[in-house]
């Protein structure tokens, strides 16, 4: 049997040039990841959602929101390629007291498995060194959290913040290096 070769990604900063790329990427593994149908996130919510960031409009704002993350050392924003497809991407920024906030890691489903996200991960350790880094996650994705929990982030009680009142999301912090 011959073993199956592990893609090749490109990884490199972002550009403004790839916004649209990463939104379409990100809607498909965010109405798999969120749907839940007990709280009311269901599928069609979540389709109607991912559909208006890609409107023209929503499409530009994003561009312009997200433009000065890209030429800013205050912010690691990288995408993952294969064949030239965005196929994954990292964000975070650096807050006012040093530490840093992840705000977006998400990879194509096809790619799960394939250890995208963890060099995505590796490169955003390298960047933040030593400093604390915290997150917010999904309070019911058990996979995000313990993939999570492996780069040592640990739970903090209570919920912080409700997506469109749906989506209740818990704070994750990974302390400083230099704290422990």
């Amino acid at each position: 049997m011959e073993k199956e070769r592990a893609p090749q990604y490109e990884i490199r900063k972002a550009t403004v040039g790839d916004v649209e790329a990463i939104r379409r990427m990100q809607a498909q593994p965010w109405c798999d990841t969120y749907q839940n149908d007990e709280l009311a996130v269901t599928a069609k919510w979540l389709k109607d959602i991912t559909q208006n960031w890609l409107t023209p409009k929503s499409l530009q704002k994003s561009r312009k929101f997200l433009e000065p993350f890209f030429s800013n050392n205050q912010y690691f924003y990288r995408v993952a390629l294969i064949n030239d497809k965005v196929v994954g991407f990292i964000h975070l920024d650096t807050k006012e007291n040093g530490s840093k906030q992840l705000w977006g890691l998400y990879t194509d489903t096809s790619t799960h498995g394939t250890g995208l996200a963890q060099k995505l991960m590796i490169m955003a350790e390298e960047w933040v060194q030593d400093k604390e880094v915290e997150l917010e996650v999904a309070s019911y994705n058990e996979r995000a959290k313990a993939f999570y929990r492996k780069y040592g982030f640990v739970e903090q009680d209570g919920i912080v913040e409700m997506f469109e009142n749906k989506i209740p999301s818990v704070r994750m912090v990974r302390k400083s290096r230099s704290k422990k």
